[in-house]
């Protein structure tokens, strides 16, 4: 089984000014912890995979670089614009879960669409801070209004984070890049790393090779057939039934994400790697080197987090018409947006 990413992209987290109820500031990065609320969306994995992408240079270094993408977080709408007005969906179960092009914020327990958790979260704590208790809630007299503007809130943040993506990121060595980096670039080097400590097997041609039929050995130039491609390779390095390197011995060409390729050491007996990733597949085409550059390893099932600190505004008074800024009762609560790859 694979092992997907979790990973908190504090890179990404947003200021914006709210309208009615709250503003949306960044957090300091840390493993996201300490959170209120959570809400949920997801994206296609290939939405993400386009964006980030890497090569090794003449020096052997890595070079990381990102592509412009608007919807990087998007309601799915228009790809051409940072279409996020129809994202944030309060969701009428107690069950947290994903759906993709959506912001899902779940019922607290009710059930119903009537009490989302996050946005019911933060005003019962604004109810507080106004009025003394997280019951008065109805004593408020722009509940319905409040609620709206959260989820107003939280697309605006959307369409921040997506803008950061507005243009490309300019090819950079890994080791250039810290923190007066561009951001996108920061983002790209994270999930990089990330993927390095968490599943290095993804940037080996090997990744999710099994033993298709009969008992492979150990093997040089064993033949690369199936897929898009010909022409390629590779030395097979066995343990028994354990297969512990596949390397490439002589490049090919036409290898595409997604082939099915088999790899036949000695007659009848063969390893399958069942829908190669792109790196793969630059590994096969000896193209890994190509300044247009190599996706990211990026999998279904890859999990990124964003910190959303949501505030009350600025002019918000308590019930004694006192501003719970200036009196040191500013209400703040931490949203944890999960992001899942699907």
């Amino acid at each position: 089984m694979p092992t997907n990413l979790d990973l908190y992209i504090s890179n990404l987290d947003v200021c914006n000014n709210s309208i009615t109820v709250a503003d949306i500031i960044g957090t300091s990065y840390t493993p996201i912890t300490d959170t209120d609320s959570n809400l949920y969306y997801q994206t296609p994995v290939a939405n993400w995979q386009r964006i980030f992408k890497l090569h090794t240079d003449i020096d052997g270094d890595i070079q990381l670089q990102t592509s412009l993408a608007k919807d990087f977080i998007s309601d799915g709408n228009d790809p051409t614009v940072y279409s996020v007005g129809s994202l944030y969906t309060p969701v009428g179960s107690t069950t947290p879960g994903y759906t993709n092009n959506k912001i899902n914020d779940y019922s607290a327990s009710l059930s119903t669409t009537a009490d989302p958790t996050a946005a019911q979260d933060f005003i019962q704590e604004l109810a507080k801070a106004v009025t003394g208790s997280p019951q008065s809630v109805n004593l408020l007299s722009n509940v319905d209004a409040m609620f709206t503007n959260y989820g107003v809130q939280i697309e605006a943040a959307a369409g921040t984070i997506s803008a950061t993506f507005g243009s490309a990121g300019a090819s950079t060595k890994n080791g250039l890049i810290d923190g007066t980096s561009d951001v996108k670039l920061q983002v790209a080097q994270k999930i990089y790393q990330n993927i390095a400590s968490i599943d290095a097997t993804r940037y080996t041609l090997g990744y999710g090779a099994v033993i298709g039929s009969g008992t492979p050995v150990d093997t040089t130039g064993a033949l690369v057939t199936g897929g898009s491609g010909s022409g390629a390779t590779v030395d097979v390095a066995m343990s028994g039934t354990e297969i512990d390197n596949i390397t490439i011995s002589v490049t090919g060409s036409g290898y595409v994400k997604g082939d099915n390729i088999i790899i036949t050491t000695t007659a009848s007996n063969t390893i399958t790697i069942t829908g190669i990733t792109a790196f793969q597949a630059s590994i096969l085409n000896g193209t890994l080197t190509t300044d247009s550059g190599t996706e990211f390893p990026l999998i279904v099932g890859d999990v990124f987090h964003i910190g959303l600190s949501i505030q009350n505004n600025s002019s918000q008074t308590n019930i004694s018409n006192k501003n719970l800024d200036t009196i040191g009762d500013t209400v703040t609560r931490k949203v944890n947006l999960h992001i899942k790859l699907s």
